[in-house]
């Protein structure tokens, strides 16, 4: 493209009015082009004429064009716009320079995107261990920026989810680095430890260009989901006797309480005929939620027959994801509340009788035999 550069002058006659050209490595006796993101002649602008003339039958003015160059064809990388100023050069006696006596131009770039010369993270991985969730005492990553990089060290990052502790070492590349977390509460922890870069970190690359955008061009795999549960003792015990149509209740307890609801397997059974149904019999299950308890209910008939007190008996049953307790069974009385037996009738007094038995008579010298009989038999 080209630029258009006018002159004024305020005489009546022909004027020479010579313009000094300075460029970036020599001073030309052309007008004076002053540099900004390296514009230079001859790559972004050709400089013509060296000096105008203004001819009076003109009105007092002159134009003259400055050709630009587009080198989008030999320029890889995007320069950025680019500006020059054009300035009067030193007049002939009888001439004094006017307002405006400089003209700044601006070459818009028109070759793409900026590159950023700034590093970026290439990828946080997890590198032991490698998968999550995981229930190690201690955890690495992998951190990987786009080039060469220096002034890594543990302050560099920061860790969200812990008490553990950062280090940092070399693999041997300058673009690679090992970070790892350890001590601290990661020996018993449930939870989520997050690595990131801690705001002041001053890690750059040998031209000593700063990182700035610290998020992971490609994977990110930033944290680690912490699993150190322990095994839940489940225990349970009975609430206070009842009478017949009453709820039966029990407690069951996991001791340490669940980091999520724990699906705990129980046994129902009975003594007498006391429970309200047969559905709420044999295997039942109870989800012990968070907070460590959980009560479990067992309804009662309340009949009219006289079958005296009952029980209702809850047992743990065993499981890989709980241990059972101590006491592992408990059981709830059922009084009967139908009364008592009436009582037994009296005894009644035996009548007590006495026949002769066979043979009779006798012949003597022989045995009589007699049958003494009592009605009713004695108890």
């Amino acid at each position: 493209m080209s630029i258009t550069v006018s002159i004024d002058v305020e005489r009546p006659t022909a004027t020479t009015v010579p313009i000094n050209y300075t460029d970036v490595s020599a001073v030309r006796r052309h007008s004076s082009f002053d540099r900004q993101r390296q514009v230079a002649y001859g790559q972004d602008y050709e400089v013509s004429p060296a000096e105008v003339v203004i001819p009076a039958e003109a009105g007092g003015s002159h134009t003259f064009t400055v050709q630009t160059v587009d080198d989008s064809a030999t320029v890889v990388q995007k320069e950025g716009n680019e500006i020059f100023r054009v300035s009067l050069g030193e007049l002939p006696e009888g001439l004094r320079k006017g307002t405006p006596s400089t003209a700044t131009v601006t070459i818009v770039d028109d070759d793409g995107v900026v590159p950023d010369p700034s590093p970026r993270v290439s990828s946080i991985e997890r590198f032991f261990p490698s998968v999550s969730p995981t229930d190690f005492d201690s955890l690495t990553w992998w951190v990987t920026f786009s080039e060469d990089v220096r002034n890594v060290d543990k302050s560099d990052f920061r860790l969200s989810g812990t008490t553990a502790t950062l280090s940092t070492s070399s693999t041997g590349r300058p673009s690679l680095y090992e970070v790892t977390a350890s001590g601290g509460d990661l020996a018993d922890l449930n939870g989520t430890v997050v690595l990131g870069f801690a705001s002041n970190q001053n890690i750059m690359d040998s031209n000593r260009n700063r990182l700035v955008n610290t998020r992971p061009i490609g994977a990110n795999e930033d944290h680690f989901v912490m699993e150190n549960t322990v095994a839940s003792t489940v225990i349970i015990t009975g609430g206070h006797a009842i009478t017949k149509g009453g709820n039966a209740v029990f407690t069951l307890t996991a001791n340490p309480a669940p980091p999520s609801p724990l699906t705990v397997m129980v046994t129902v059974t009975q003594r007498g005929n006391v429970v309200a149904s047969n559905n709420l019999l044999g295997s039942k299950t109870v989800i012990i939620p968070p907070s460590g308890s959980m009560t479990h209910t067992v309804a009662t008939e309340d009949d009219t027959r006289l079958e005296g007190n009952g029980r209702v008996t809850v047992t743990v049953d065993q499981s890989v994801n709980y241990t059972v307790g101590n006491p592992s069974s408990a059981s709830v009385t059922v009084n009967d509340n139908d009364g008592t037996s009436p009582p037994p009738p009296p005894p009644t007094t035996p009548t007590i009788t006495i026949r002769s038995g066979n043979p009779n008579p006798v012949t003597e010298g022989a045995g009589a035999n007699f049958t003494v009989t009592a009605t009713p038999p004695p108890l």
